[in-house]
């Protein structure tokens, strides 16, 4: 897989190569604010993961697209938008362009997996609740008389409620009584892989599954480590 990669900053540059499977990706460039603005592009180099790569200031982002060939464009970054609009103004194809925001990393990237590992730690639970932000924020689970553990927030769909329910139930050997699934008119009409595209990777990071992402199953396995 050729990518160019482009980065609001070196710290999340590095923040994202550490999820990032470096052996799979043929890295045709990396660009950053962070690099010194110059006149005459591939000037300068950068190394990541004791590899060397292109390293062109943001300023050539355009110049990059139009002239080098890429499968994908990585953008990642607490000011990703910017970048990503400059790309549609460019006509960038958006099926090209993976949105790995860095913003509050361990939330964008780990929260799925960090909160199934911590469901799976308790093991006296006999209640799992799922759903969007209304499961998450307005069920008491105190008000139980059995131990209630909530997998659900305001970024996620039925089909993510799903796989979570089902990793979690296979691995809990039978201890749960009930499962209780929050639903609004709105969850069934409400696919997180095209409506909140920018999401997906963490989910795909916990359930190796994009569902509807525009990048498929296979090349997702092949971005990660």
């Amino acid at each position: 897989m050729r990518v160019i990669i482009a980065a609001t900053s070196n710290s999340s540059l590095e923040k994202l190569t550490e999820k990032l499977n470096m052996d799979n990706l043929d890295v045709a460039v990396v660009l950053s604010p962070d690099c010194p603005f110059t006149e005459e592009p591939g000037q300068y180099s950068i190394t990541i993961d004791k590899r060397t790569y292109d390293y062109f200031p943001i300023e050539y982002l355009d110049y990059c697209t139009k002239n080098i060939h890429y499968d994908y464009i990585l953008v990642c970054g607490s000011n990703s938008w910017y970048i990503i609009g400059e790309l549609k103004k460019s006509g960038i194809d958006r099926r090209k362009i993976v949105n790995l925001i860095v913003t509050e990393y361990c939330y964008s990237f780990l929260r799925p997996s960090v909160l199934l590992r911590k469901i799976k730690q308790q093991t006296d639970a006999k209640i799992l609740i799922t759903g969007l932000s209304y499961a998450r924020d307005a069920v008491n689970t105190h008000c139980y008389s059995l131990p209630a553990v909530v997998f659900a927030g305001s970024d996620q769909d039925l089909f993510y409620d799903f796989c979570g329910a089902k990793e979690i139930l296979g691995q809990a050997g039978g201890r749960y009584k009930y499962v209780l699934i929050g639903i609004a008119p709105y969850s069934f009409h409400w696919d997180v892989s095209l409506s909140e595209r920018e999401l997906i990777p963490a989910y795909y990071l916990a359930f190796k599954d994009a569902h509807n992402y525009h990048v498929p199953k296979d090349e997702m396995k092949s971005l990660f480590r």
